[in-house]
Order: structure tokens, then sequence, then C-alpha cells
């Protein structure tokens, strides 16, 4: 008994140590004017669709929820209940403090909320309270698309005159976006972010733009490994190197126009096999093993496909489309990207011309 006792209290004595070590953010609040039991909580540059954790509203409205080792990046809330309708808003916030409390407002009294403990946090909620006066104020322009550009602009502004975390997180915030926004100028962006990086070079940020900065045509590919199957690990490299050409295929369940474009690759893949051009897939935007396995199972496609399961190996991260479906980039046995999600007839066309 008395061991017994003893194994107990050891026990216990670790357990609030290593509680004691790890680094804890608590969130708290309330939550005004909606009717909502569910906040959904994720890091700003991540796909909620997969990658947050649920928050749950007492009777009192109130909640309260402890983030361990946080990582020093923008997070999210936002009401789960109006996600679902598609009317849902984030709430940003950082974790530099040890406790940070929030009033929560519905959208149309966003500039209502209040966060309190957390300097970064409150000066980045009036900084999109002053956004949102000012989409108020010009919502009835004749000409929408000069002010969805003056908008973003005004990022770019806030970027320049505003070189810390705040910064950084705006402007990976906009580099997921270049890409579908051709009006941002992508070397401005770069000299932007090649300052902060050297002012965070250790911050997660700071890999981001590594990729970004380096993922172009004529540039090398992110090495990363991946599970088949099976469970074991494929290093992407040795498909890369064994063969003249190689189709990196990033695809989700969810997203049609990836699958579809997958699909039309199949007659592509047929064709040139033989010439040493192969395509590997990776299921992403999954949350476990049964889903990848459904996924690929569905779509019968007749390449390897891999997994990645709830961004364990940050594939997404790596090729800069953290908060899309997919996407395709053609790579040389040298690991040169050749094309950049290119069409079915571009890829065509490049193996004709390579192979």
């Amino acid at each position: 008994m008395k061991r017994t006792i003893v194994f107990l209290m050891t026990l216990f004595l670790l357990f609030s140590f290593t509680l004691k070590s790890k680094n804890v953010c608590t969130i708290k609040g309330k939550v005004i004017g909606c009717n909502c039991k569910t906040l959904l909580l994720f890091k700003s540059n991540q796909d909620i669709s997969y990658l947050s954790e649920k928050i749950l509203i007492d009777e009192n409205n109130s909640f309260e929820h402890s983030i361990i080792n946080p990582t020093g990046e923008r997070y999210s809330l936002v009401m789960e209940e109006e996600f679902n309708k598609g009317t849902g808003y984030r709430i940003n916030f950082f974790t530099d403090a040890k406790s940070i409390e929030f009033k929560i407002h519905p959208l149309d009294q966003m500039t209502n909320n209040e966060i309190k403990g957390s300097v970064l946090s409150s000066k980045f909620l009036q900084f999109e309270i002053e956004e949102q006066k000012w989409l108020d104020s010009n919502k009835n322009a004749l000409n929408q698309d000069s002010v969805f550009k003056m908008f973003m602009f005004n990022k770019f502004k806030y970027i320049k005159e505003n070189q810390n975390i705040i910064g950084y997180s705006i402007l990976i915030e906009l580099i997921q976006l270049v890409d579908k926004l051709p009006f941002l100028d992508k070397n401005e962006l770069n000299q932007m972010g090649i300052s902060l990086q050297k002012k965070f070079p250790d911050h997660p940020y700071s890999e981001i733009f590594k990729v970004f900065n380096s993922l172009k045509v004529g540039g090398y590919y992110t090495n990363f490994k991946s599970p088949d199957k099976e469970g074991h690990l494929v290093d992407i490299s040795d498909v890369i190197k064994a063969n003249k050409i190689t189709l990196i295929d990033l695809w989700a369940p969810w997203c049609g126009p990836c699958i579809e474009k997958g699909n039309a690759m199949i007659p592509i893949y047929n064709k040139f096999k033989a010439a040493k051009f192969e395509i590997v897939g990776v299921v992403g935007g999954i949350k476990d093993t049964e889903s990848y396995i459904n996924a690929i199972d569905k779509v019968k496609y007749p390449w390897q496909n891999l997994s990645e399961i709830s961004n364990k190996d940050k594939i997404w991260e790596k090729f800069n489309i953290m908060n899309a479906g997919g996407r395709m980039f053609l790579i040389d046995n040298m690991g040169i990207i050749l094309a950049i999600d290119p069409s079915v007839v571009e890829i065509e066309k490049i193996l004709k011309e390579k192979l």
C-alpha cells in the first residue's frame, strides 16, 4: 500500500512538473449577442476545415482554453455556427501573454470587440477595426475592384511601417494570395520579407517566407518524406532521381478541380511513363488514415499516392499552398522546378520537348 502511494505521488509530481515546464497561453472571454455554442481555434495561415480545435461556449456565453506551447504565429477564433453558414469572421490574436481575455461580438458589431492582456493582439485588433471602418465608408463606391485593391495596398503600407510580428503575419497572409491577385507586387513583398526574415530569423514565419522566396520556375523544389498506404515512408528525392521528369500532385479529397485535373492527367501519364515520366500524389486536407484510404480508393489513380494527415509534415507549407486544396509541380531529375501549377496541355507540351 505504501509503495502504491509513493508511486502515485511520484506520477503526480512528474505530471505537475511537465505542465509547469510547458509554455501555456490561456484564452478566455465572452461571446456577446450571438447564439453560438462553439468556437474554432486555428493558426491563421492554416486551413480551418481540418486543422482547428473546438472550444465550447458555456451557458453564460463564456469560454476558456489553454494553448500548449504556442508557436508565436497569429491565431484565429471563428464562431463555428457562423462559419458553417458562410458568415463567420476571424477574431485574430497573438500569444504574447500568459492570459488573454476577449469580448467577441457579431460581425456587424465587430468594432466593439475587445482583447486584453496581449499587446500585439490589441494593436492588431485596432488595425482591423480601422480596416472595417474604411470598408464601411467605401461600401457604396461604384468601383469595388478599386476599393479592394486599395484595401490590399493599405496592408502593404502597414507592413512597411510596422516591421514587427504583426506586419510579418500580414505579409504571410499576402504571399498566400499573390498567385490569385496579380496586382500584388511580388518583388516588393519579397523585399519586405527579406527585411523581416533578418529581424526574426528563428520565427516560423521565416521558414514560410523562405519557401515563398525560393519556390519559382528554375528554382529547386523542397524535399519531403511521406507515408504510403502501408505506412512506409517514401522519400520524394528518390522518386525524382529515378525518373527524368516527375509531377508532384498535391490534392485534397474535397478539392473538385484537383481531382478533375488528376483525372485529365491519366492519359498523359500512360503515354509518357515508359519515357521515365512519373507522377507522385500526396493527399492532404485530411484528419485520419481512413479518409486517406477512402480518397485514393475512390479516385483510383494509376500512380502512387502518399498521405499528409493533419498537416503533420507541413508539406502544404513547403509549397506555399497552406489555404489551398492543392497544386501541381513539374520537376526534372536534378530537382529543378520546370512548371508550377501548369495546365494539362502545358504539361504535355513540356514532356514532348524534354522526353
